[in-house]
C-alpha cells in the first residue's frame, strides 16, 4: 500500500511539473518545491576533492572537507568535514552518505513532500566504526570498512518495511559476503570488488537479474568497477526498475561492459582507463591521459546529452542520469549535459555545451 501511495504522489508531482502549478498540499511548516527546483544556477566555484552525481543533483567535498550540493534541492548534506561522498536521488527522495575525516560515516535523507518519511527504512542510520568508502541506494546503504570488510544497513527489502515481493528491491541486500574488498556498491543487486579482482554480488537478484546475456563478465578480473544499474523509466525519473548493465576496468586498464550485444548495446570505447562511471543512462570513462570519453550504451536519444565532454585533463568523473561533472587538475568543477535542474553551469537551454 505504501508503494501505491508513493507512486500516486510521484504522479501528482509529474502532473504539477507539466501544468506549471503544484497541486500537492503543503506539509505543515514546509512548502512543496516546484519540480524541478534548482538549488543553484551553476556549480559552485572553488576547489573540490570528491564528487558524486545522480538523477537530479551533484554533491562535492570541498578542500575544506565541507559538502556542498547543486541541482535539485533535497535538503542539507551531513555537517562536518569529509573525504568521500555518495548521493542517491529519485523523485521525492534523496539520500547522502559521506566518510568523515575521522573515518566515521554520516548520512542524511530527505523527502521533500513528507520529511517524516525520509529515513523510514534506516538507510541513513550508519553504524559505528571506521570506513574508507560508502555507497548509498534508496532503502539501504553500504560501507567499506578499514579492514576491507563491507557492511550494509537499512531495509533488507523483503524482510523490511514491506511484505516480500511488494517492492522492487532485492531480498538479502544486507547479507554481505566475507571480504576483503576494495570497493562496495549499494544497488540492485549490491556488489563489491574483491582484492583478487573478482566482482561479487549478493541478494536474490545477483544471478537472475544481472548480466543474464553475458556470463563471461563474471570471469574477468578488475581494478575498478561501476555497476551503475540502468533502468526502464515509468513516470519520468520518479519511478524506475533495474536492468542489467555494468562496466569494469581490467588489470591491463582496458574497459569492458556487459551486456555487449551488437545492435542492442553500444560497445565501450577502446584505450586505457583509470575510472568508469554511469548511473543508468549514459556512461563515461576517465582515460590514463586524464581526458574523458562518454558513450550511450543503449543508444537512446535522450542519453546523447553527454556525447561531448569538456576538453582538458581531469582527476575524477561523476555521471548522473542526464548530466555529469568532473574535477579538473586544479580541483575546480566542470559540468555538462541536460540543464533541467540547473546542475550544468549557466546554460539556460535544455542541452548545454561543456
Amino acid at each position: 500500500m505504501r508503494s501505491l501511495v508513493w507512486l500516486l504522489a510521484a504522479g501528482a508531482v509529474v502532473v504539477a511539473a507539466c501544468s506549471g502549478s503544484p497541486s500537492l498540499p503543503e506539509p505543515s511548516g514546509r512548502p512543496v518545491p516546484k519540480y524541478p527546483n534548482p538549488l543553484r544556477a551553476e556549480p559552485p566555484e572553488g576547489v573540490f576533492v570528491d564528487l558524486s552525481a545522480d538523477s537530479a543533483r551533484t554533491c562535492g567535498v570541498r578542500a575544506s572537507g565541507v559538502i556542498e550540493c547543486w541541482g535539485f534541492d533535497y535538503g542539507d548534506p551531513p555537517e562536518g568535514r569529509f573525504v568521500r561522498v555518495d548521493v542517491w536521488d529519485r523523485g521525492v527522495l534523496g539520500n547522502i552518505c559521506a566518510v568523515a575525516v575521522d573515518a566515521s560515516v554520516k548520512c542524511t535523507s530527505d523527502n521533500f513532500i513528507d520529511p517524516a518519511l525520509a529515513n523510514q527504512w534506516g538507510q541513513a542510520d550508519a553504524p559505528d566504526g571506521e570506513f574508507v568508502d560508502v555507497s548509498v541506494a534508496e532503502r539501504f546503504s553500504c560501507g567499506l570498512r578499514t579492514d576491507g570488510s563491507a557492511q550494509c544497513w537499512g531495509d533488507n527489502a523483503g524482510d523490511g518495511a514491506e511484505e516480500p515481493g511488494s517492492n522492487d528491491l532485492p531480498d538479502g541486500a544486507l547479507e554481505v559476503p566475507e571480504g576483503p574488498f576494495v570497493e562496495v556498491h549499494a544497488g540492485d543487486p549490491p556488489c563489491a570488488l574483491r582484492e583478487s579482482g573478482e566482482f561479487a554480488c549478493w541478494s536474490d537478484r545477483a544471478m537472475n537479474v544481472l548480466w543474464q546475456e553475458d556470463h563471461t563478465f563474471w570471469d574477468e578480473r578488475f581494478v575498478r568497477v561501476s555497476p551503475g544499474w540502468g533502468f526502464s523509466v515509468f513516470f519520468g525519473p520518479l519511478y524506475s526498475r533495474p536492468s542489467p548493465y555494468a562496466c569494469g576496468i581490467r588489470r591491463d586498464l582496458t574497459l569492458v561492459c556487459s551486456p555487449d550485444i551488437p545492435d542492442i548495446y553500444v560497445s565501450a570505447p577502446g584505450g586505457e582507463f583509470v575510472q568508469v562511471d554511469h548511473t543508468g543512462g549514459p556512461a563515461c570513462g576517465l582515460r590514463t591521459d586524464r581526458t574523458i570519453a562518454c558513450w550511450n550504451p543503449r543508444g537512446r536519444p535522450e542519453h546523447d546529452v553527454l556525447a561531448d565532454p569538456p576538453a582538458g585533463e581531469f582527476t575524477q568523473i561523476a555521471v548522473g542520469v542526464h548530466h555529469a561533472c568532473a574535477l579538473r587538475l586544479d580541483g575546480t568543477v566542470a559540468c555538462w549535459g541536460q540543464n533541467t535542474t540547473k546542475n550544468t553551469g549557466g546554460c539556460k537551454s535544455d542541452v548545454c555545451p561543456a
